[in-house]
């Protein structure tokens, strides 16, 4: 017998083809005549034989062969899931909410740990140097204890990831103005941290990859703040009042008048040592409270903390020529004057009196330190003076000249315009000079007259200017 579908040969019995493997079908069919009814005549015989085509037989070779592509493939795919690794981008799941106001306000960035294990559940899962690693880094075993975690659960082990890779995160302000009050168009960077002792960056990497074949991208994270609300603002020197007292350029200032109850104390930066013209900075500080605090606390904030004022209206010291008018100058050499006439008055003998008193010139010394010397300036006015003598019946009458002068100490300009100087209070000469006067012909008729002054102007300009210059500035009163 043939076999119909690839011509070999089928041994007698054969129920398939051992060639092709396809079923053996009979390969003759029962012939039939046809029969004709009322026809007369002869009937024919059509003895050849009807046969038909098998059907095709399943192919055994061809079903191995695919059987065993597939469990490749199945088996190709199982390796790739396998060794694929689950990639996690750490960012996607922050939350950012920035408080406060604009220039005071913050921002907190959170881990949304949920989301994280919900998406990664199952996707996530320890590998065989989980345990390993654990019990190589202790900061990785304290995480574990605080977290009660368990590597059989696969919340557990999201959780775990989520704790090990986000506990060290932090905002980093190093790129805002330094005092860590935002304000809008700040941008800051969340940092992840994973460069810590525990756990450096290079080891992170590894770590995830080998303790949870976990590519990790864990990128510095851009902020960028906005949606901060304006705050309000007000002047917090409304009502500040301040007092000068002293006399200038050692005046001194002190707060008289403040607000109350608005969270602010107030201060003058320097200590004293003020001149009409001056500038005295008041400063306002916070009395409890961070800035952030006081916005929270009273909803507004003060424009400014310091605030300049200008020393004005003090009575001040002579420091300059410029001061001293032609009127204040005739006030101290009348006084002059009437010091030497007095003077002459009370100790000299009845035979000498005031001649001529000629003015000769004036100073004005400065101290160079006022904020250590007790006398601020000094006003030397200097007279030639006569001395006439007369005595009784005699021809030797004559006359005797040298200088003497007054120095007032500390004149002041007062509020008013006016000079303030104690004319009662003044130095005079301490040195003597002494003239021997002939009031008869004989040798022995004559004495000798002291008195307080100079003989020249050269020694009186010694002690009373020149001696003084290392602390004192001097200048001529035109």
């Amino acid at each position: 017998m043939k076999c119909s579908n690839c011509g070999a040969d089928i041994p007698e019995g054969g129920m398939f083809c051992v060639n092709c493997g396809a079923k053996a079908e009979e390969a003759q069919q029962t012939p039939q005549q046809p029969v004709q009814n009322d026809i007369p005549g002869p009937v024919s015989a059509d003895y050849s034989v009807a046969t038909s085509k098998p059907k095709s037989g399943i192919n055994i070779g061809r079903i191995v062969v695919i059987a065993a592509v597939v469990l490749v493939l199945c088996l190709a795919v199982l390796l790739f899931f396998k060794l694929k690794k689950t990639k996690v981008n750490l960012n996607e799941y922050l939350e950012v909410t920035t408080s406060g106001y604009d220039g005071y306000g913050s921002v907190e960035v959170t881990f949304d740990s949920d989301k994280f294990i919900k998406d990664y559940r199952g996707k996530i899962k320890p590998n065989k140097n989980l345990k390993h690693m654990i019990k190589e880094y202790d900061e990785l075993e304290v995480i574990m204890k605080r977290g009660d975690y368990n590597v059989k659960k696969d919340k557990d082990v999201c959780g775990l990831f989520a704790d090990v890779f986000t506990s060290a995160a932090e905002v980093d302000l190093e790129n805002t103005d330094g005092d860590k009050s935002l304000k809008n168009g700040d941008v800051v960077i969340y940092k992840w941290n994973l460069d810590s002792d525990a756990l450096p960056l290079e080891d992170a990497i590894a770590f995830a990859k080998d303790a949870f074949n976990v590519k990790l991208d864990a990128d510095d994270y851009e902020i960028t703040i906005d949606g901060l609300e304006k705050i309000d603002t007000f002047d917090p020197f409304e009502g500040v009042e301040v007092e000068y007292t002293g006399v200038s350029p050692n005046a001194s200032a002190q707060i008289t008048s403040r607000p109350n109850n608005n969270g602010l104390d107030y201060y003058i930066k320097e200590n004293g040592g003020f001149k009409n013209g001056d500038s005295v900075t008041i400063t306002a500080q916070y009395s409890y409270y961070s800035p952030e605090e006081y916005v929270a606390q009273f909803n507004k904030m003060p424009e400014t903390l310091e605030k300049t004022m200008t020393v004005e209206g003090v009575d001040e010291y002579i420091t300059d020529v410029s001061q001293i008018t032609a009127s204040d100058l005739d006030a101290m050499k009348k006084q002059c004057e009437d010091k030497i006439r007095a003077q002459a008055a009370n100790s000299w003998n009845k035979e000498v009196s005031v001649g001529a008193l000629d003015y000769d010139s004036a100073y004005l010394l400065t101290a160079k330190d006022t904020s250590n010397s007790y006398d601020i300036n000094k006003i030397v006015i200097v007279y030639k003076v006569t001395a006439n003598f007369s005595f009784e019946n005699s021809d030797y009458n004559t006359s005797y000249q040298y200088y003497y002068y007054v120095t007032y100490t500390n004149a002041i300009r007062v509020k008013d315009g006016s000079l303030l100087v104690d004319l009662n209070s003044y130095e005079t000469p301490s040195n003597s000079t002494s003239v021997k006067m002939q009031y008869g012909p004989r040798n022995y008729d004559y004495s000798n007259y002291y008195f307080y002054g100079y003989e020249t102007f050269d020694s009186l300009f010694s002690d009373a200017v020149t001696r003084k210059i290392e602390k004192f500035d001097y200048i001529q009163i035109p």
